[in-house]
């Protein structure tokens, strides 16, 4: 995951969803979402920070972490490059 130049967060989102045996109707509903707000969600995967939290409460998993993996590989990517040079 750390190595992609894009997190599609809406599919971890839905890969979650799917182990936890939830609904995308009951995330809807704990969301206060109409289903048109969870399509774009998932059709270009942006999101508001505030709805990602309260979406990582709710299943009781840290979707943050991808973007902290993300960040580190290419912190040390840098981090590499500055001290060959």
């Amino acid at each position: 995951m750390a190595g992609k130049k894009h997190i599609e967060i809406e599919k971890i989102v839905r890969q979650q969803l799917e182990s936890e045996r939830r609904t995308v109707k009951w995330l809807c509903k704990e969301m206060n979402w109409q289903r048109p707000k969870w399509y774009r969600f998932q059709l270009d995967g942006l999101i508001e920070v505030h709805d990602l939290q309260r979406i990582s409460v709710l299943l009781n998993h840290n979707f943050f972490q991808y973007y902290s993996l993300q960040f580190e590989h290419l912190t040390e990517k840098c981090i590499k490059i500055d001290t060959q040079v």
